[in-house]
């Protein structure tokens, strides 16, 4: 596609103003991307350039990670209901470092604050942000089943 033009004959003026409008647009679609990233389930492309575009290395790490998900959150639940903080910041931050490989942000974010009130020893909220990390780990996953064959 065109996204513009400069006529005959070419003003030096006119091209650096066009340029640094393209610049401009760039910015302002960065911005945009920047402000819906933290609305996106998992960063796809992050994730298949950490993979270094392997797509069987991804799909192991998506499958390993089908495999025990459900046992994470097991563990962070039980830490939880026996009111065990060493246990939630443990199961957490383990999580949130497996979370990484597939740049869940939002994910993330829940698994860390997970941690570090497993860290603080203040489990006054984690039920309510467990019940949140749940329903994004779910959303995560369905979101990964898109990337494997």
């Amino acid at each position: 596609g065109m996204d513009g033009y400069i006529t005959k004959p070419v003003d030096p003026g006119q091209v650096v103003q066009y340029i640094e409008s393209l610049v401009q647009k760039s910015k302002k679609a960065d911005k945009i991307e920047e402000d819906i990233g933290s609305n996106i389930v998992f960063d796809r492309k992050s994730f298949i350039e950490r993979c270094d575009n392997n797509p069987e290395l991804a799909t192991e790490l998506i499958n390993d990670f089908f495999g025990a998900y459900s046992t994470y959150l097991n563990d962070i639940h039980e830490a939880i209901e026996s009111n065990d903080p060493e246990k939630l910041y443990y199961y957490a931050h383990f999580l949130k470092g497996t979370l990484m490989n597939f740049s869940a942000q939002r994910t993330i974010n829940l698994s860390l604050e997970l941690e570090l009130m497993g860290k603080n020893r203040r489990m006054d909220k984690s039920n309510e942000v467990f019940n949140q990390l749940v329903k994004e780990v779910e959303l995560l996953v369905t979101e990964l089943k898109k990337v494997i064959p």
